[in-house]
């Protein structure tokens, strides 16, 4: 019987990605709301719901240091399924039988739905493209104009937004660098989830 390493830092990144989820996600669910249909997410709600994400993410690191050959295809599927929901589908692993009335969510006027687009430009700017290649890329897939789109990635990286927005920014670039993609197509596909998040929260 072959022996199981423990790496006591993925553990402690474990633990803290779980602290930070658990109150986003707790004050998400906690407040007051009124229907489905009339409520009007608040700043950190997608902070909250991509904590989720996180929080499986950094069981898969957790698991993958203890034992290299673990199946973490059942985590892989989850985060998927997240991420669809983000671009507004309805995945079958968390699907439902009782039939729910999609209403149209309320725009708010913030600066949150934003960070998709920013954090898409700056980790395309981190993997070597320039600003120009970047803001066009985003701009295509997103239909915004592209000096809209470098703008925005503008006013994000010299921090001119809010605390909640800056933040918002900050952990969608950290979900998409450290998530381990199998290949170029794949990690595109992470880059439009966050067109697909922007689109959805506007």
């Amino acid at each position: 019987m072959r022996s199981l390493k423990f790496d006591e830092a993925k553990f402690s990144i474990l633990k803290s990605t779980l602290m930070e989820a658990d109150g986003l996600i707790e004050a998400w669910l906690s407040r007051e709301r009124k229907s489905k249909e009339t409520d009007i997410s608040e700043p950190t709600d997608a902070l909250a719901f991509v904590s989720q994400i996180s929080v499986i993410q950094a069981i898969k690191k957790h698991l993958k240091s203890i034992d290299p050959e673990v199946n973490i295809r059942p985590l892989d599927r989850m985060i998927d399924a997240l991420w669809d929901i983000c671009s507004g589908a309805s995945p079958i692993l968390f699907s439902t039988p009782v039939e729910v009335k999609q209403g149209k969510p309320v725009q708010r006027k913030s600066n949150e739905h934003l960070a998709p687009i920013a954090a898409a430009v700056a980790i395309l700017k981190k993997l070597e493209f320039s600003t120009s290649s970047s803001c066009k890329y985003v701009a295509q897939i997103s239909s915004l104009d592209e000096a809209r789109v470098k703008q925005i990635h503008k006013e994000f990286s010299e921090h001119r937004k809010t605390d909640s927005a800056q933040n918002l920014y900050k952990v969608l670039q950290q979900e998409v660098l450290l998530d381990e993609h199998r290949g170029a197509d794949e990690f595109l596909l992470k880059i439009r989830d966050l067109v697909y998040l922007y689109q959805r929260l506007v």
